[in-house]
């Protein structure tokens, strides 16, 4: 028997180390062994902020993400931003999705709504599911797949699938 800890449960002095290390104080997770901040990152911890039940830390990642990686044309969030870039503090380096990062940060934000009895939450999520729906799915062969992001994933009539960005 292997002991499990309560789905949703993280222990205070977990998160504290976590988001010591990995969390900046305006709401930015940036990855420790490249400098980066991703999509994805920002959606588990987001997850990890409800896991914790702290709400400020959640809000915190949220407005960083919606800040800094909303792309201007539609809900879905730029994958990658980069600190040596733009002006103080960095830029986005690369405007396309990353479909796992997207999923993340639409599902922490449904959880948020029914944790927090906040609806606002879900009203930012449902644009970037719908977005996901609807720019991201493709019918091949009678089967819906996801693309890995919006641009550079189909070409000369062939669809790139990378099973790591089904979350």
């Amino acid at each position: 028997n292997i002991p499990m800890r309560r789905t949703g449960n993280i222990a205070a002095s977990d998160w504290a180390i976590f988001k010591d290390r990995f969390i900046r104080e305006n709401g930015k997770l940036v990855d420790s062994f490249s400098a980066l901040s991703h999509s994805e990152g920002q959606g588990y911890a987001m997850l990890l902020a409800l896991g914790a039940n702290d709400r400020a830390t959640f809000d915190k990642v949220w407005n960083w993400t919606r800040t800094n990686l909303k792309r201007p044309t539609d809900s879905l969030l730029a994958w990658n931003w980069t600190p040596t870039l733009g002006g103080p503090g960095g830029a986005v380096a690369d405007s396309n999705d990353a479909t796992d990062g997207d999923i993340l940060v639409a599902w922490a934000l449904h959880r948020a709504a029914r944790q927090w009895q906040t609806p606002a939450y879900d009203a930012a999520a449902k644009p970037i599911a719908q977005d996901v729906l609807d720019k991201l799915v493709r019918d091949v062969g009678g089967f819906a797949v996801l693309l890995p992001g919006l641009n550079g994933f189909e070409h000369d009539g062939a669809i790139t699938i990378n099973l790591s960005y089904w979350i």
